[in-house]
């Protein structure tokens, strides 16, 4: 495990707490027909989106110049923590001033329990790519491990790590439910109602201290970078 893995983990992690996903994922696995096997396309929808969007901010990263070792490549990344940083805090602002909405991730789940198999495999990849709560900080993951200097093959292997860390609220149900079927229900129903509960809290706060983290990461970057 690197240097670089472990900086990137806590927004994998952050990115992780998708309690929609996890809530639609167990109403899809407890269908009354071919349950399994929806729970396991959901999965692939989600997996298919998670692989493109990491490829393309990794490799729209380099593009720009952002991993290159370039004069003022300082400045540059101290700029863009902060910024990111700040919209992290305003984003968790906003987050307290609106309050928690109403927990409806039961109701659409049940909607989606009647989903065929083909769209159970939609759902997947058109949730995970409006999942607005996990993509902000899975690319702020990506961007960690693009900007190391460690071998390409590494990077890879890296951030198919960081893709399946991301991506556990939907393919822990569907292993859960092969191994060990009888308890899968009531283990995930007890994750499910603590999502449910606390899912809000624990969003916000590691907004606000992933959004501190970057501006104060970044700001001694600017100025240490001025002539």
């Amino acid at each position: 495990m690197t240097h670089t893995f472990l900086q990137a983990l806590p927004f994998a992690l952050g990115g992780a707490i998708s309690p929609t996903m996890l809530a639609v994922a167990v109403v899809l696995l407890a269908a009354p027909k071919q349950g399994r096997l929806k729970g396991f396309l959901f999965f692939l929808g989600a997996l298919a989106f998670s692989i493109a969007f990491c490829i393309a901010v990794h490799f729209l990263l380099k593009g720009v110049g952002v991993h290159r070792a370039t004069k003022g490549k300082v400045q540059v990344d101290g700029i863009v923590d902060v910024v990111i940083g700040a919209l992290l805090v305003l984003w968790a602002i906003l987050r307290v001033v609106r309050g928690p909405k109403p927990a409806d991730a039961e109701s659409n789940g049940k909607d989606r329990k009647q989903l065929g198999l083909a769209g159970a495999l939609v759902a997947g990849l058109v949730m995970m790519a409006t999942n607005l709560s996990t993509l902000p900080l899975y690319a702020l993951a990506i961007r960690v491990v693009g900007n190391s200097k460690l071998p390409e093959a590494e990077q890879l292997a890296e951030l198919a790590l960081i893709t399946a860390i991301v991506l556990i609220p939907v393919w822990f149900p569907v292993a859960l439910a092969t191994v060990a079927p009888k308890a899968s229900q009531r283990v995930l129903g007890a994750i499910r109602e603590f999502l449910d509960r606390h899912s809000w809290t624990i969003i916000t706060v590691i907004l606000v201290v992933i959004g501190f983290y970057l501006v104060i990461k970044g700001g001694p970057n600017i100025w240490a970078a001025r002539p």
